[in-house]
């Protein structure tokens, strides 16, 4: 019997799966320009929550991405020595005057699987904190 992980083939890129982020942040389908919606197969719960953690991975790709290319901020793995296993256990970004300069923003990431620059899963299908960073800038 075949695996829904062998069967299955999410989206890579937000615009894949039908949606876009809008000039206030918010995530919105691109025909309807209706908000997120979980369900995209009804009756398929264990699907549209795959479906909802995919994207949810896309998205935090992007906002990475983003973090670097629009506000040219410098990834760094923390702490700066990797664990045991050879891998960071997270990561900040940081303007490239973060040591010497006179005030400092630190957000700082969650556990689990919120990445930089969102809040939470269910707000980052609403609104990403990158139009927070652009205001401190």
């Amino acid at each position: 019997m075949e695996s829904y992980t062998e069967r299955e083939v999410f989206p890579e890129k937000i615009e894949e799966y039908g949606y876009k982020f809008n000039e206030n942040g918010e995530l919105r389908n691109i025909e309807t320009k209706e908000r997120f919606l979980f369900v995209v197969k009804p009756e398929d719960r264990s699907y549209n929550q795959r479906h909802y953690e995919a994207l949810g991975e896309v998205i935090g790709v992007y906002i990475e991405e983003q973090l670097v290319e629009r506000f040219n901020l410098i990834k760094e793995p923390i702490p700066v020595e990797p664990d045991e296993n050879g891998f960071p256990k997270s990561r900040i970004y940081r303007s490239g005057d973060a040591l010497d300069c006179q005030t400092l923003l630190l957000l700082i990431q969650g556990s689990g699987v919120v990445r930089p620059g969102q809040w939470a899963r269910q707000g980052f299908f609403r609104f990403y904190r990158l139009s927070l960073i652009s205001k401190t800038r």
